[in-house]
């Protein structure tokens, strides 16, 4: 008989297949069935870890009040804001059962090589130079999906290895980031460098330096700064400055925040933001839309798992948050997305962690 921690993660494995064919499709079936694994997961894993009554009574009014927070959204239906709050719940389950099973390593590597055959064969049909036929492989997504989607796949890995108390892993990063190179996406190369760098710099601080060196060296050499500037100046947003679509986006919602109504329960895009609007009232930024369809509790919310996360003063901790934060602020990919797995799992994490260096603490000696 199969041992119920076994049938979670292939259960898992399930789950992650259902909501990837609901990106590329756009099928809800498949996204329904998605949502139907959350249920057989948490009641395994509470089948066989206990969870407290506290704990559930504290879950339930977290979402009981954004539930209620959201019915004085001003962009959008009620009935949205609640079928997001689904998705909160079961990125929260997954999270809670990858914490609780034992060693989810191998479980990690396999989300991420099962994708990376993916964008292998996507590269094979597409060609290494489709730069926007890239744009055509995810149902309404960009190219941003596919390398967004390989770093928080990465990501998990690298948040199974912290949970083990292992080194980073400088192969996983290093093939996310070369994905990320071929996939064109500046965004992606710059966060994949920045795990890569970071595991390497984890391995041998040495060696990272050196590295960097070496290849800034070679760029310089090979004229590389040149053709750099030109292709900023004259073939990306750069041509028009610093500002970008997505700039533009967040200039004209923060400049909604205007009065405190606003603040508080956020801004109408029809009134505000003509950009977003004229983008599918897409903001391209996780924090935008959790304000708008939750208010400031959102934002509170997000600042709070960060600072939490930061607080343990563990400099894995803290890359991998800041690099999946950095991801959310750029698409709507988190915050509340199936994507939000890994986030709320480092929030696990980190909570067990605090709670180790407490009990490690000697006791003060008492004096009567």
């Amino acid at each position: 008989m199969l041992k119920v921690n076994v049938i979670v993660q292939l259960t898992i494995i399930l789950q992650c297949i259902f909501y990837f064919l609901y990106v590329v499709y756009g099928t809800h079936a498949y996204l329904i069935a998605c949502f139907l694994c959350m249920p057989i997961i948490f009641l395994l894993t509470c089948y066989q870890h206990k969870l407290r009554q506290t704990e559930i009574a504290y879950i339930i009014s977290v979402f009981f009040l954004f539930a209620i927070t959201s019915l004085l959204s001003k962009t959008y239906p009620y009935f949205i804001s609640q079928y997001n709050l689904i998705y909160a719940a079961v990125a929260l389950g997954t999270a809670f059962a990858l914490y609780k099973i034992k060693d989810i390593k191998n479980l990690t590597k396999s989300l991420f090589f099962l994708y990376s055959m993916f964008l292998m064969f996507v590269f094979w049909d597409l060609g290494i130079a489709a730069d926007e036929a890239y744009n055509e492989v995810f149902y309404q997504s960009s190219r941003n999906y596919l390398s967004g989607i390989i770093i928080f796949l990465s990501i998990g890995v690298g948040v199974a290895y912290i949970k083990n108390n292992d080194e980073q892993p400088i192969l996983i990063y290093a093939i996310s980031f070369l994905f990320c190179v071929l996939l064109y996406g500046r965004t992606g190369i710059l966060l994949s460098f920045t795990l890569l760098a970071f595991s390497i710099f984890q391995k041998n601080k040495f060696a990272s330096v050196f590295l960097m060196l070496v290849g800034l060296v070679v760029f310089f050499v090979a004229d590389g700064w040149s053709y750099l500037v030109e292709v900023f100046t004259t073939k990306t947003n750069f041509s028009r400055g610093f500002e970008s679509t997505r700039t533009v986006m967040l200039d004209e919602y923060m400049t909604s925040m205007n009065s405190l109504e606003n603040i508080l329960w956020g801004s109408n895009f029809n009134e505000c933001c003509k950009t977003i609007v004229n983008f599918d009232m897409n903001p391209h930024n996780s924090f935008i839309m959790g304000h708008t369809r939750y208010g400031l509790l959102h934002t509170i919310m997000s600042l709070g798992i960060l600072l939490y996360i930061f607080s343990t003063k563990r400099l894995e901790y803290i890359v991998l948050s800041s690099v999946i934060y950095a991801r959310y602020a750029l698409d709507i990919m988190g915050l509340f997305t199936f994507y939000d797995i890994y986030i709320f799992l480092m929030v696990f994490l980190a909570y067990k962690y605090k709670k180790s260096l407490k009990c490690s603490y000697p006791k003060e000696r008492q004096y009567i």
